[in-house]
């Protein structure tokens, strides 16, 4: 078992899915939960049609169908959820065609390519780039980005749709951007807003990170910059707290051409509504610990979030025929496919290397409140920092991570911190020899699911938690 202080317990009860189906390789698997009471487990394989695999709510195996479309090399492939259905959207980089389908519970596939192809003729630009499809208000958004060279801008256009596809909103928002400098990081669509976090490198003005926030209405932007000079900011991303509109901006400040330090500086900014800073931004460095190989950071707002401040363990470029299906966060919903997925090495850790885990908890005014050490002793990690998955359960920010009792026997560990920065784990009692694909794991209220492998079978596990008052 894995110790940590404090260790608390919860109520737990583990189901596993009545049937299984039987495992073929797959370039990638993507679970999506609760679509009408469904569950479907989607498997992608390159030159093949994708298939779908449907469990009803009690996890009972209902049956397989598949979607008219070959998966091409470097596709994004995202899943749109919507209330009763969902979308699925391919599309390769560099390619005009964009094709998407419908998808029920009970596996019925609607294709709606041609409706894409008739917006993209009238209200949306035509573009080789990945249009960013999302659930807005139960309605589907896309918003694609086109570069207008002369001006030096971006034109972001937002087209909602009702459910029968025609047009319900529209919107184009046009914001300086430097083509060769700049980097579109992230874009997240509000109510009456859209947020764009980039970055830069430029050796003159120094490499900056900007957020704008432009009004869908009026086009009226704000914009918010931080300078670094010579230092890069990487990794950077923002979380929107829909409550008060407030963003938490964060990312990792690097020398360039530095990808060898162990632990890098975390640079923390809190804005509000008006894009001006609550307080003055943070550099966070903690202090290094020989042995500690992998760490993370919880940075408390209005919607706390695990950070990694800390290089990847040995890691390797691998084909992983199980999770290597990434999740990129807008509003926890969309996901994209890469045949090429990063993973620990466990071959290549040798005995007496650095392997320990850092946990560090940050208060609203980014002041270390607690830090907690688990150490990984031996030729193997006890407690795997990769492949984690991040997810809300109830009122907390959880991590889940895999644990090896030996060579074959695995078991998983959900990590939360409270208010006083006392971290808590909690062993899971899952089978001990199945395969989990964590990166995969969905969260509900009081519930969370994903799929494992056992030899040549593939099956569903809901892990249902409550926890006690001493937990909250």
């Amino acid at each position: 078992m894995l110790w940590m202080v404090p260790l608390c317990s919860a109520a737990q009860k583990i189901q596993y899915s009545r049937q299984t189906f039987p495992y073929s390789f797959a370039d990638a698997t993507q679970l999506v939960p609760d679509v009408g009471g469904y569950h479907h487990v989607l498997r992608f394989k390159l030159n093949n049609k994708p298939a779908i695999h449907i469990f009803n709510a009690q996890l009972e195996y209902i049956g397989k169908t598949e979607v008219d479309h070959s998966v091409q090399e470097a596709s994004d492939i995202r899943v749109i959820p919507m209330q009763r259905y969902y979308y699925l959207y391919f599309h390769s980089p560099g390619s005009l065609v964009h094709a998407v389908y419908k998808i029920t519970g009970d596996g019925n596939v609607t294709d709606k390519t041609m409706l894409l192809e008739k917006l993209k003729d009238s209200v949306l630009t035509k573009s080789t780039a990945t249009y960013q499809l999302q659930n807005f208000k139960n309605r589907l958004c896309v918003v694609s980005h086109s570069y207008y060279a002369e001006l030096k801008k971006v034109a972001s256009t937002v087209v909602t749709l009702n459910d029968d596809w025609s047009v319900f909103s529209r919107s184009k928002i046009y914001y300086p951007f430097g083509q060769g400098k700049e980097t579109l990081q992230q874009v997240i669509l509000t109510n009456d807003h859209l947020l764009v976090l980039k970055t830069s490198v430029d050796e003159e003005k120094g490499n900056t990170l900007q957020v704008v926030k432009a009004n869908l209405q009026t086009g009226a932007s704000l914009i918010k910059t931080f300078t670094a000079e010579r230092l890069l900011y990487a990794n950077a991303s923002m979380v929107y707290a829909p409550d008060d509109s407030s963003l938490l901006v964060h990312a990792s400040i690097r020398e360039e051409g530095n990808f060898r330090r162990q632990l890098q500086p975390t640079f923390i900014a809190r804005l509000d509504h008006q894009l001006t800073e609550v307080k003055p931004f943070s550099v966070i460095r903690i202090p290094a610990r020989r042995n500690v190989v992998a760490g993370f950071l919880l940075v408390n707002s209005g919607k706390p979030v695990w950070l990694s401040p800390y290089t990847q363990p040995i890691l390797r470029m691998a084909r992983n025929q199980t999770q290597d299906f990434r999740g990129t966060s807008i509003y926890e919903q969309t996901f994209q496919l890469s045949t090429n997925s990063v993973r620990v090495d466990e071959s290549e850790i040798l005995h007496g290397q650095p392997t320990s885990v850092r946990f560090t908890v940050l208060n609203e005014m980014d002041r270390q409140i607690g830090d907690t050490l688990v150490e990984n002793n031996g030729s193997f990690y006890d407690l795997q920092p990769r492949p984690n998955a991040q997810f809300s359960i109830g009122n907390k920010t959880c991590l889940l991570f895999l644990q090896n009792f030996s060579a074959k026997q695995k078991g998983l560990v959900l990590v939360h911190a409270n208010k006083a920065g006392h971290v808590t784990t909690i062993p899971l009692p899952v089978f001990d020899r199945n395969e989990y694909l964590i990166p995969q794991t969905q969260a509900k209220k009081d519930y969370l699911l994903l799929p494992y492998r056992y030899k040549k079978e593939m099956g569903l596990v809901k892990v249902s938690l409550s926890f006690n008052e001493s937990q909250k």
